[in-house]
C-alpha cells in the first residue's frame, strides 16, 4: 500500500466517522424530541386530570348541606366533607409533582 492509498483510506475512514457522528447526533435529537413530546403530553394529561378533579369537587360541593341540624344531614355533610378533603389532597399531590 503506497502513501496515496493510505491517505485515501484514512480519508474514507474519516468520512465514515463523520457520517456516523451525524447519524448519532440525529438519533440523539430524535430521542430528545420524543422525550419532550412525551413530557408535553403528560403535562396536558395532568392538567386535564386536575380539571376533572375540580369538576368532581364542584359537583360534590353542590350536594353538600352547609349547616346541617338534623342528624342524618350531619352524617351526609360529614361524608361530603370527607370526599372533598380527599379530592383536595389528590389535587394538591398532582400540583406539587409538577
Amino acid at each position: 500500500m503506497n502513501l496515496e492509498e493510505t491517505i485515501n483510506g484514512l480519508n474514507d475512514i474519516k468520512a465514515a466517522s463523520l457520517q456516523l457522528d451525524d447519524f448519532c447526533a440525529q438519533r440523539k435529537y430524535e430521542v430528545l424530541d420524543s422525550a419532550v413530546e412525551k413530557l408535553q403530553i403528560a403535562d396536558r394529561q395532568r392538567k386535564q386530570f386536575i380539571d376533572i378533579l375540580e369538576d368532581i369537587r364542584s359537583e360534590i360541593w353542590g350536594y353538600d348541606i352547609p349547616s346541617p341540624t338534623i342528624p342524618e344531614y350531619v352524617e351526609h355533610h360529614n361524608q361530603m366533607q370527607a370526599l372533598l378533603a380527599l379530592i383536595d389532597t389528590k389535587i394538591k399531590e398532582v400540583v406539587e409533582n409538577e
